[in-house]
């Protein structure tokens, strides 16, 4: 009976120490599975023991990495242009005259001119050049009745106005007479008149002591007192 309780308790002793090295070598086989990738940080492949005691390895999901646009360029707005300026609407303008009116004269008051032909526009001239006849003195419909000369001129949409003018009359400057009309001239030539003072506020000739003349404007009550050289 002894002899059988020994026989049994070596072969459970034995099954025992076959299970172990059995469990022992299927925990070596899984660790050496896992110990084959290398890469850190990458999943391992997870073993399966199969019904035949074989590990099996399985392979790790893999892993997707969406793929990186870049982001869009910002774009550039068009700059807004600025907006016109606006002129001044309550300025007055200066509108051309309708097709077909008249001109309006080449001259102003203060201006002189050369000549008066008939017919034809007066011809401005500078006041101090010898060509310079007559000096405008005003324009309206009736000019004063002392005026050494009247031109009429049309006014733009119909009508005329008058140049008023009197000779040029110059303190210093030198005239010529022709009858009674006096023709400025240069002061060197023969018996030429200069003009010596202009009076104003007197119609009196002998106001003017140290010449020899003077022509009266009555209306205006003015004097132009010339000598003889």
């Amino acid at each position: 009976m002894s002899g059988r309780r020994m026989k049994a308790g070596v072969a459970l002793t034995g099954f025992i120490v076959a299970l172990g090295l059995a469990t022992a070598c299927v925990i070596g086989a899984v660790l050496s599975f896992g110990a084959l990738d290398p890469t850190p940080g990458r999943p391992q492949a997870e073993a399966t023991v199969l019904p035949s005691g074989k590990p099996t390895a399985t392979a790790a999901p893999k892993s997707t990495v969406a793929a990186t646009h870049p982001a869009p360029m910002p774009t550039m707005a068009a700059a807004t242009p600025e907006p016109p300026p606006v002129l001044n609407k309550g300025a007055a303008e200066n509108h051309p005259p309708p097709p077909g009116a008249p001109a309006p004269p080449p001259v102003a008051v203060g201006d002189c001119v050369s000549q008066v032909p008939s017919g034809a526009p007066v011809q401005k001239a500078g006041c101090d050049s010898t060509s310079a006849r007559y000096k405008v003195t005003g324009q309206s419909a009736h000019c004063a009745a002392d005026a050494d000369r009247t031109v009429p001129v049309p006014l733009p949409g119909g009508g005329s106005d008058n140049l008023c003018m009197d000779y040029n009359w110059v303190t210093g400057s030198c005239v010529t007479m022709s009858g009674n009309t006096p023709n400025p001239t240069d002061c060197a030539t023969p018996g030429r008149l200069r003009v010596v003072q202009i009076r104003g506020n007197t119609t009196d000739v002998d106001s003017c002591t140290p010449a020899e003349r003077g022509f009266v404007y009555n209306q205006r009550h003015y004097v132009v007192c010339v000598t003889k050289y």
